[in-house]
């Protein structure tokens, strides 16, 4: 099933009920315990904010922490088995690939390509809205996500940027069934995840779709602190809990038509 609920009242994702004739979005996020992002994920949870709005969704860490205690039942990481903490690198500012990879295992072996329709990979200082993201994907994707999809988002160098990653379950099918075949026969070692899955994605023939509206991202053109866009899915960066719930309170603002009364500066 798609919610992970033990006797012990531990659970690593919370999981909606996942809709049979409109899109379902399976949200991730890879965060490092020691720092700002957690205090992020802990208020999010509570107010339903960001990839917890998702039909189903985890979040995974370098160490086993709580995101809510409880009661009614206390909801921790995921634990990826591998070191977050990752190299520079000559072509990519960050060399990630791995840790990534790590998480797209775990998202594999629990088949989340088959409860959920489509795929976000969210950075922890991105805020991200998942209701735009599924009236982006009725409008002008395919759904139920059977095509084999991914949203180029960004203007700038290879165009898809890793504060967003947009997926459908079919990609994530054909890579599930053929990552060997990018592990062996691409040169990633000296690429971001972002970089690496983009080339993977398009080595397995996986479409690519351009969408520049999704993300409005400091580092592809958009200015900071517009958070009343109507447009974005996701906007990035805000690297405090404080500032990403100002610009989560100007979306919210936006969307009940109020426009932004607590705009950034």
């Amino acid at each position: 099933t798609a919610t992970h609920t033990t006797t012990r009242m531990e659970t690593t994702t919370q999981a909606k009920a996942v809709p049979t004739t409109r899109p379902s979005l399976f949200c991730f996020t890879v965060v490092q315990a020691d720092t700002y992002e957690l205090d992020i994920m802990r208020t999010g949870i509570n107010k339903g904010a960001g990839i917890f709005d998702c039909e189903d969704w985890v979040v995974f860490s370098d160490e086993e922490v709580w995101i809510t205690p409880g009661p009614p039942v206390k909801i921790t990481t995921t634990v990826l088995p591998i070191s977050l903490k990752a190299k520079a690198g000559k072509t990519e500012h960050i060399l990630n690939t791995k840790i990534f990879m790590a998480a797209w295992d775990w998202i594999i072996k629990e088949k989340k390509y088959v409860t959920s329709t489509w795929m976000a990979k969210v950075d922890p200082d991105a805020v991200f809205v998942p209701a735009r993201l599924r009236e982006a994907v009725e409008k002008k994707w395919d759904p139920m996500g059977h095509k084999e999809i991914y949203i180029k988002n960004c203007p700038f160098s290879f165009g898809f940027y890793g504060a967003l990653e947009v997926v459908s379950s079919g990609a994530i099918k054909n890579y599930a069934m053929n990552q060997q075949k990018c592990l062996k026969e691409l040169q990633w070692q000296d690429w971001g995840e972002d970089l690496y899955m983009k080339n993977c994605f398009d080595h397995l023939g996986v479409k690519e779709v351009t969408d520049y509206t999704i993300l409005a991202d400091e580092y592809c053109g958009a200015k900071a602190g517009q958070c009343w866009l109507t447009a974005p899915v996701a906007f990035h960066p805000y690297k405090s809990a404080f500032n990403w719930f100002q610009c989560w309170d100007n979306v919210e603002d936006t969307q009940k038509g109020s426009h932004g009364e607590h705009r950034l500066i």
